[in-house]
């Protein structure tokens, strides 16, 4: 089943009873209002990473003719802020889509993300063809999150992080929170709706 945006999110703010939520025995910290920080020059290196398909390949040699990665930092059995970030990728994808952006979602439990759990997850939320899963080895995983400015600690203590830039320039703007739609979609420079 596709989840759309806004019924998940209302779903979610109704069984989710306040900032800080139990997940596998720890208190996720509060959730962030969304904060847009100035591009930063950022360069990851080109370790291996897996998609859902099961095909692995550089992250950098995979998306360097990308003219815009939206990159967001996840983890397939999180059952917090992943599914509200990812709701608003699915809201927005087909916008980001026909600006020419690739949707890359980074599991940051790379040790539990196995290319079938992950395909779960890009199904339940109508991930497109522009919009991957992937997962590295635990120790590249740490490099990349480290190359993008991701703090590394437990999974089920991450605060939302969405990366929105190139490659080829090196330039991203971090958005931190729960990324509102339409910001989003203007940092991208993609059409309004």
């Amino acid at each position: 089943m596709i989840f759309r945006a806004n019924a998940l999110l209302l779903v979610l703010a109704a069984i989710l009873p306040g900032p800080a939520r139990a997940h596998e025995g720890h208190a996720h910290p509060p959730v962030p209002a969304q904060a847009v920080f100035p591009a930063e020059r950022l360069s990851p290196p080109d370790l291996p990473v897996t998609d859902r398909f099961g095909t692995t390949k550089g992250f950098v040699s995979r998306y360097a003719e990308a003219p815009m990665l939206v990159v967001s930092f996840t983890y397939a059995s999180c059952g917090t802020v992943c599914p509200l970030s990812n709701a608003v990728l699915a809201e927005v994808q087909d916008e980001l889509t026909a600006a020419g952006a690739r949707i890359v979602s980074l599991s940051i439990d790379p040790a539990r993300d196995t290319p079938a759990l992950m395909s779960v997850s890009a199904e339940q939320f109508g991930a497109g063809p522009s919009w991957e899963w992937v997962a590295g080895s635990v120790p590249d995983t740490r490099l990349l999150m480290t190359a993008f400015g991701v703090p590394v600690g437990p999974p089920e203590a991450h605060v939302p992080t969405i990366l929105v830039g190139s490659l080829s320039s090196g330039e991203f703007t971090r958005v931190v929170g729960i990324p509102d739609p339409a910001s989003l979609l203007a940092i991208a420079g993609a059409p309004a709706r």
